[in-house]
């Protein structure tokens, strides 16, 4: 039987990868038997050795030697619209395995990785993106970055405040009316803040979050455009 060198050199870079952040971090890195556009994924535990079940993806990639300043993979279009669709962080981990050394870059929601071919790319700047001890704070971002931690009581907000379109309002005169666009506005702001969040984050928001939010959405679009029938009706005299 034989052991391709294009097989040996996958199963290498993978080792080294969950090998590497498990010596870093202290974190279990899980491999997949069947790569379905991600190898592999790592848990990211607290001081205590504890987790809260936060998890990042990762695809490897791996290479006889990665030389110059920057260094580019090149995937195929759908692994990047694929790993984009995620509702976990996704990180893809270029492997050198004449030096042993890591590099890793998050794949963003927002970032186009193009080329003037088909493919896409993932550049790493081998000087900045290399994974070492001091990559731990920018991981431990990815599951719960900064600009996210105001999106579950913006949620939570945005839910309260569905209740009252819920309820089939009829309005009978120009301030109910008024009072009920007033409402929709306030709450289109929240939605568009919520939309801001989850676009860089998309994985920060379930499936029912998602589903909830659209379902709001709709909701206040039509109250918004009953409201405006009214008004019309009133001023015209209907």
């Amino acid at each position: 039987m034989e052991y391709p060198k294009r097989s040996r050199h996958g199963d290498a870079g993978e080792y080294l990868m969950a090998y590497t952040f498990t010596k870093l971090f202290g974190w279990p890195c899980r491999l997949y038997g069947v790569d379905i556009g991600v190898d592999g994924e790592t848990e990211v535990m607290d001081a205590n050795g504890k987790s809260d079940g936060d998890i990042i993806k990762i695809q490897v990639k791996s290479f006889s030697a990665m030389q110059g300043t920057d260094f580019s993979v090149y995937v195929d279009e759908r692994h990047i619209q694929y790993w984009k669709r995620f509702c976990l962080p996704v990180i893809v981990c270029a492997v050198d395995l004449s030096t042993e050394k890591v590099y890793w870059k998050q794949i963003t929601a927002t970032e186009a990785y193009a080329t003037t071919g088909e493919s896409k790319k993932v550049t790493f700047d081998l000087a900045k993106d290399e994974l070492t001890a001091a990559s731990k704070a920018a991981l431990e971002r990815l599951v719960l970055p900064d600009e996210t931690k105001q999106l579950e009581p913006l949620m939570a907000e945005l839910m309260e405040k569905s209740k009252r379109i819920e309820q089939d309002l009829h309005h009978f005169d120009y301030d109910a009316i008024e009072s009920t666009l007033e409402h929709c506005r306030g709450m289109n702001k929240l939605i568009s803040q919520i939309e801001t969040i989850v676009t860089h984050f998309p994985w920060r928001l379930s499936a029912a979050g998602y589903g909830a939010l659209w379902a709001i959405k709709q909701n206040v679009r039509i109250t918004q455009n009953d409201a405006d029938h009214e008004h019309a009706m009133m001023v015209n005299g209907g």
